[in-house]
């Protein structure tokens, strides 16, 4: 294989058009090959093979620098820049991330898991190059699905009001995790579907390709015909708006047009762009066919791309599900999300009521204050976004939603630890950034009755905003019918196993209550410790009837959270506790002052202390 002969990015540099052609194989098969094992990001990563190949043949990576965004796309550059021979572990405990990361490699720039940062970060990382004395090219490659977030736009209009020598490869390929939606998508998807104009740059470089030897002239002329052909045929003139000169759009299959033309533009001064159209998928039928689905995979199978794992009901389904149940009831029900309505199972709700759903693209921070206009005037938006991503709305939460007592009912898909996908995607934060907040309400269920609950609760409240956090796939527990369901007592939990000679209380939350219950049965049978367990269900307003009642007596009480300690659960028990003056020791179960890293979720629980035998230690030592 020719993956086994480059031993340095500059390698790549050696090879013929042949032998490119092949090496596009490899890396192809490679992250089929790997994901299909591993899981992980597909038809993105399949996209962005040839503009990868290009970007390390037309740069030299000891002093320039490429900034990718989300990673979605970074696969190939993995595997050209000294990890090939570990890729196998991809996405595993201790192996290679599925995202940019700093400390994996000094060819990973800038971390990246969250979208739309490459833009900023590229700004940031050439002005400190120039501070330092360093003239290295500086290349952000962007998705258009992610040119669509406000942080992109400002960044946009931060560089286009400088001088930098900065290039930004936008690569189209009309995906993010859902279609893209607005008014910025649209007139990208303008770009790249003129037919006129890309007629006519296919037969220019179908005439130039006999003539590559021949110096650069044939290149300048091509580069000044593209230049008018653009200002006559392109719709519109948005990156030129923004002060940044605009190039192409070029087949992003195509590796000998990407390098010239980035060699060539990379020596103009000032910011530019350059569009290139991929296509998701490309090179893998099923992913190609179905882009969306094979955005983000579980182990499948390759010829027939059918995943190997068995699926339960998500949670996300199940919130998707009982959702279109209330708008049947409800015409002012609204569902919104920010291009995850796939992920967060308001897909096929968004196709039987199309008027109750709004995708806004990657726009967290709009799409909640989006949703507190909406209930200022009566309305009852569902806002559904992954737990890790609500956190780039905080400030809309608080300031237009929280201050003004609005009833937003948010359901943070992903809370806790999500396995894999790693650092970036765990939503480990959301039960203590959002439990300091006034007015907030907030739900963790169980099992999959009291999800269903939670959401029927969520609608029914109205007195302020609401939010439900549920983790990843499926709680445990059996779903019931829609007309089965009641609303939860708001503020109250529930005794799962009590006694009054039980020496320790457990107090778990969410998916946690499930490992209390387990764990209460081993310390019984193995240790002779007897424990009662407690099923908290919400974080605010705690319990704090219950908890008193069910502490006195006890030599320890154990609160067990799938968030961090640090101003988490735990900590609301405490001071429920102090605030009653009841002093017994609490040891406090959940991820620590860190960032939890990639791995399968029972892995990650042993490793971090989440486990049988660290609450075994633990107890025994205060009791």
């Amino acid at each position: 294989m020719i993956l086994d002969r480059l031993n340095h990015p500059s390698d790549v540099n050696k090879l013929n058009e042949q032998e490119l052609q092949r090496l596009c194989g490899e890396l192809r098969w490679t992250i089929i090959k790997t994901t299909s094992k591993n899981g992980g990001h597909l038809a993105s990563n399949l996209g962005s093979v040839e503009l990868t190949v290009a970007l390390i043949r037309a740069l030299d990576l000891e002093n320039d620098d490429i900034i990718w965004d989300v990673g979605h796309q970074a696969y190939a550059f993995k595997l050209l820049t000294g990890r090939y021979k570990d890729f196998h572990t991809l996405r595993k405990f201790g192996g290679i991330s599925g995202y940019l990361k700093r400390s994996e490699s000094r060819y990973d720039v800038f971390g990246a898991g969250h979208s739309s940062t490459s833009l900023s970060a590229a700004y940031g990382i050439k002005v400190g190059k120039e501070k330092k004395g360093d003239n290295g090219n500086v290349v952000a490659v962007i998705g258009d699905g992610a040119l669509t977030s406000g942080i992109a736009l400002e960044a946009l209009n931060n560089i286009g009001n400088s001088a930098e020598d900065i290039l930004i490869i936008l690569n189209t390929n009309e995906m993010s995790i859902s279609k893209n939606t607005g008014a910025i998508a649209k007139y990208l998807s303008k770009l790249i579907t003129n037919s006129t104009y890309n007629k006519l740059v296919g037969k220019v470089v179908g005439i130039l390709t006999p003539y590559k030897n021949r110096g650069e002239t044939m290149v300048n002329a091509f580069f000044r015909f593209i230049e008018t052909l653009k200002l006559m045929l392109v719709p519109g003139k948005l990156f030129e708006s923004f002060n940044i000169r605009y190039f192409g759009p070029l087949d992003g299959h195509n590796v000998e047009l990407l390098e010239k033309t980035i060699r060539k533009i990379n020596k103009l001064h000032g910011p530019k762009i350059l569009n290139v159209v991929t296509k998701k998928g490309f090179g893998y039928k099923p992913a190609y066919e179905n882009p969306m689905k094979y955005h983000g995979v579980t182990p499948f199978n390759i010829e027939t791309g059918l995943s190997l794992k068995k699926k339960k009901i998500s949670c996300s389904r199940v919130f998707g599900n009982i959702i279109g149940k209330i708008v049947e009831r409800d015409k002012d029900v609204i569902g919104i999300t920010a291009a995850m309505g796939y992920g967060t199972g308001l897909d096929e709700f968004g196709k039987k009521f199309p008027d109750n759903f709004f995708d806004v693209g990657i726009e967290e921070e709009h799409a909640v204050t989006f949703a507190a206009g909406m209930a200022a005037k009566s309305l009852k938006p569902f806002v559904a976004i992954y737990s890790t991503f609500l956190q780039r709305a905080y400030d809309m939460i608080i300031h237009d939603v929280a201050l003004q007592n609005l009833p937003v009912r948010f359901f943070l898909d992903r809370a806790g630890i999500v396995g894999d996908d790693g650092e970036t995607h765990h939503g480990v934060f959301d039960l203590s950034y959002l439990n300091l907040i006034p007015n907030m309400k907030i739900i963790a269920p169980s099992d999959m009755e009291s999800l269903e609950r939670s959401i029927i609760t969520a609608y029914g409240y109205n007195a302020g905003p609401i939010a439900v956090r549920y983790p990843r796939g499926a709680l445990e527990g059996e779903i019931k019918d829609y007309e089965e369901l009641s609303p939860l007592d708001i503020g109250k939990g529930r005794a799962v196993i009590s006694s009054e000679k039980d020496e320790i209380l457990m107090i778990g939350i969410g998916r946690m209550v499930s490992n209390c219950k387990k764990w209460a049965s081993e310390l019984k049978k193995n240790d002779g410790i007897r424990a009662s367990v407690f099923d908290a269900l919400w974080l605010k307003p705690i319990d704090e009837d219950s908890i008193i009642r069910l502490a006195k007596g006890k030599k320890a009480v154990v609160t067990v959270e799938d968030n961090t300690v640090i101003g988490g659960f735990g900590d609301a028990v405490i001071n429920v506790l102090n605030k009653n003056k009841i002093n017994i020791p609490v040891i406090k179960i959940g991820w620590q002052d860190t960032f939890p890293v990639a791995g399968e979720i029972d892995q990650l629980f042993e490793h971090y202390g989440i486990d049988y035998a660290a609450i075994l230690k633990k107890i025994k030592e205060v009791i």
